[in-house]
């Protein structure tokens, strides 16, 4: 009894260890986890970067709390995507969150992506502090696919972050997706 108690408690550390306080969401710890999981399964992947657009004015004209308030939602927004067979959502950090896509086709990236902007736009979440014509929170995401072969997080990453750089070049509340020509041609 006293063994199951003890397991009980150390996955309950375990899990807090892996959760972000915020949003409740998995943490960068367990996304890194899972990157290095799904990397290794040689399967096609994919990751989705998501930036709240223009989160520090947000905070400056609303204040702290209403952005916590704001992640929050955007959150669980981005939570409803989560898929056992091949989804998995994280926050990233700060204002930026990450979506992992295993077994994934271009196609489905790209539905995605826009599914994520248009459903975190669709919240509707008014936001004064905006320096363009729009007046609710919206995101911008960037994507990197692999089809096939090993690929190293680095590059995983570095290929979404740049996506993700060029949607809020081409003006933010957007998606961007890169494709890789094939996941061995870049180890």
């Amino acid at each position: 009894m006293q063994a199951e108690a003890s397991d009980t408690d150390m996955n309950r550390y375990r899990d807090l260890s892996r959760t972000d306080p915020l949003t409740q969401l998995p943490n960068r710890r367990h996304f890194n986890e899972r990157l290095g999981q799904w990397l290794a399964a040689s399967e096609p992947l994919a990751l989705l970067m998501v930036d709240v657009d223009h989160f520090k004015g947000y905070n400056d004209t609303l204040g702290h709390p209403a952005g916590d308030r704001c992640l929050r939602h955007v959150a669980l927004a981005l939570a409803a995507f989560e898929r056992d067979d091949g989804v998995f959502c994280a926050r990233y950090g700060g204002e930026e969150f990450a979506l992992l896509l295993l077994g994934c086709a271009e196609p489905d990236i790209a539905g995605l992506a826009d599914a994520v902007v248009h459903a975190v736009r669709g919240l509707g979440i008014p936001h004064p502090g905006r320096p363009d014509d729009l007046d609710v929170v919206t995101v911008s995401v960037g994507a990197f696919f692999y089809a096939e072969g090993a690929l190293h997080s680095e590059r995983l990453i570095d290929g979404a972050d740049s996506a993700l750089y060029l949607a809020k070049r081409r003006g933010r509340d957007r998606a961007v997706i890169h494709c890789g020509a094939s996941r061995s041609a870049a180890a």
